[in-house]
Order: C-alpha cells, then structure tokens, then sequence
C-alpha cells in the first residue's frame, strides 16, 4: 500500500534541511539548525498486542533508519522551542513456535514525522551542553509492506505421511487496514560537542510513545481492541550549526 508520495532519501534529506533553515532564519537571537541520522528499534504495544502475546505470539522489534533536520528557537537563556521534520521506519515482528511449525510476520511501516518539543538547555562552561527535549509528534504514512512466513508440518490421515507447508510472501498493507496518520508523545536526550563557535557535533537519543492505535479492523471479522499503538526508540548522530 502506498499512501501518500513514496520520497526518495536524498530528496527528503535536502527538502527537510531546507525547511528547518528557513524556520531558523525568521528567529530571533541566536538559532540553530541540525541534520541527524541513526538507527530506529520499533515495536507495537497496547492490548492487542498483550492478547497475541497471550496467545503464545513473541512481539519484537523492527530495526530501520531515521533521518532528521531541526531548528531550535530560542524563547530563554534555558528554554528553547525545537521544531523539524524526520524519515523514521517503524513496524514490529512476531513469531510462534510450536514444534517444527511456525509462523512470522514482518510489518515495515515508512512515516513522515513532525515533532514539536521543548527544549531546555543547561548552560554550562565548557564544549559539552547537555539538552533534553519533550513535546508532540504527528506522523503521516509513506509505505507499508507485510512480510508472512509459515511453516506447518502434519500427517495426512488418508496416505499416513508427513506434509510440510513452508511458504514465504511480502505484500502491501491493506489500505484500508492502517491509519494513514499517527500522534505521539516524544522525549529524548541529547549532548553537543562545539567543535568550534558557527558548530557542533550531536549525539540524540529519542523515544516516541505513539498514543492513537493506527490499526483499522472490521469488527464483523476479527474481535480486536483496536488498541495497538506504535513504540519507537532511535539513536541519532550529526551536526549542528549556529545561525546568528
């Protein structure tokens, strides 16, 4: 399923710097802006994902990249407002095992994220400046792909012998399966190293606590909760400039 443009990366690494430029130009004092990148480890929660894990389901992560651009926009010596946009792929695996039979899915799900954080700045002397940051973020789907693999091994009471089903498939999701937009609250950590006074090297880490279930089920078919939320962690590295 494809919802929405599919961006290419280098396109939306030079669109997203750029917008965060322009949102640190109209500030007033001394801004800055950063381009990050890392990896992302993302899994599922909420109750249905309690009820397949009760099942005997074994709910892990996806791990994927995340590209980032931000600006942050002094408000006070302290407090900054740190806005921007981001490439992030989240999704989850699971597994069950039983014997020689089992099942896999992989779900790969591409989102366009913009958060909107707070930003408070110890100011400290030195090179290192410690920041932590919270706020909201909305996130709008690229793509979404569902990977299955099932392996069943049974006797056949007619022959007596053993039937082994292994089968592999990769399709889009259902488009009217997911939600296209998802909202969540995010928080994170993070240290700059001035490697001179115009920049700095960062190192962030984030976690995003997505609060709205972006599963659509039909409740005529399947008797879910619809209550399966995103969990996302990253680690991002890059650099930061000083705009004056």
């Amino acid at each position: 399923m494809r919802i929405g443009p599919l961006f290419k990366l280098p396109l939306l690494f030079v669109l997203l710097f750029s917008s965060s430029l322009f949102g640190a130009t109209v500030a007033q004092g001394q801004s800055t802006v950063s381009v990050q990148a890392g990896a992302s480890f993302a899994t599922w929660g909420g109750d249905d994902v309690k009820e397949l894990e009760d099942a005997g389901f074994d709910i892990g992560n996806r791990t994927g990249v995340t590209i980032r651009a931000s600006a942050v926009l002094p408000l006070t010596n302290l407090l900054g407002l740190q806005i921007g946009a981001a490439y992030v792929q989240k999704g989850a695996s699971g597994e069950v095992r039983e014997d020689d039979s089992y099942f896999e899915f992989t779900t790969d799900m591409d989102y366009l994220e913009f958060p909107v954080l707070l930003r408070i700045s110890p100011q400290l002397n030195g090179p290192l400046s410690p920041y932590v940051t919270a706020g909201p973020a909305f996130s709008f789907v690229l793509n979404c792909w569902v990977s299955n693999r099932i392996k069943v091994s049974f006797i056949d009471p007619f022959t007596g012998e053993t039937v082994m089903i292994d089968d592999d498939e990769s399709e889009k999701c259902e488009e009217d399966s997911f939600e296209t937009f998802d909202f969540g609250v995010m928080a994170g950590a993070g240290l700059a190293f001035a490697v001179s006074p115009s920049w700095s090297l960062t190192l962030d880490f984030m976690y995003n606590h997505g609060l709205r279930s972006f599963i659509k089920m039909d409740d005529d078919i399947v008797e879910l909760s619809e209550d399966t939320e995103n969990r996302t962690f990253g680690i991002m590295v890059g650099v930061a400039f000083r705009i004056r």
